[in-house]
């Protein structure tokens, strides 16, 4: 009873920190978001990058010269949501991977004309710029939800190996999540033979790289472990 009511407010806490970050989204003005959406639209050479597979274009604008003279800034999501232009020109301007991971996260729940688009563009991006979250966002997109007219999508293109490859690399680069997905592809037999075994080492090297045991990343994989327990 007790581990009951606990669950309960720890699933009613969640809730309310889910409603007040969409609040602060929808707080954002929509001038901002158009612009952003018409800057990742405009970025030299994007659409190449939105009709490739994410594992052939990981690092390939990684910009070392940035990195050796302003480093990781590591610019938080809660500072793109309160300065999105800010953020914007942070990814566009300076290559800022981690910028344009949070502004691809803020387009996703925007309803301007073209924001799912630019959102999975942006990750794309990010990808390009060294971050392998990008990668795995980017992949984890086109696994699970359409979009009219994306390229990756298109039924000439072999998905299931193009995702079975970003998640793979990009859990090798250190990413919670993509080792996450990675886990499911072996789990699920998606673009390689189903291994259960590999599965479980993969679903817990996500929880090894968690920031927290109740990173979203671990609570999934933990979730598929529990799942290929009962198997």
């Amino acid at each position: 009873m007790v581990f009951k009511g606990i669950l309960l407010a720890f699933c009613m806490t969640f809730a309310l920190s889910a409603r007040a970050e969409i609040a602060q989204i929808a707080d954002i003005p929509a001038d901002l978001v158009t612009t952003a959406i018409a800057g990742v639209t405009a970025t030299d050479g994007i659409d190449a990058l939105y009709a490739a597979c994410p594992a052939d274009y990981y690092a390939s604008r990684k910009s070392w010269w940035r990195d050796l003279t302003r480093g990781n800034t590591s610019v938080s999501f809660e500072f793109c949501k309160k300065n999105f232009d800010r953020c914007t020109n942070l990814c566009l301007s300076t290559s800022d991977a981690k910028a344009c991971v949070n502004i691809a996260r803020i387009l996703e729940n925007r309803k301007e004309d073209g924001a799912r688009v630019a959102s999975r563009k942006a990750h794309a991006l990010s990808c390009a710029f060294g971050r392998a979250g990008g990668c795995t966002n980017r992949g984890g997109g086109l696994r699970n939800r359409d979009v009219a007219d994306d390229p990756m999508q298109s039924a000439s293109v072999d998905l299931n190996a193009c995702l079975f490859r970003s998640f793979d690399l990009a859990c090798s680069e250190g990413d919670s999540w993509g080792c996450a997905m990675s886990g499911q592809t072996y789990q699920l037999g998606e673009g390689v033979a189903a291994d259960p075994a590999r599965a479980k080492q993969l679903f817990q090297k996500a929880c090894d790289l968690a920031s927290s045991p109740k990173f979203a990343a671990c609570s999934f994989a933990q979730s598929r472990l529990n799942a290929l327990a009962q198997e």
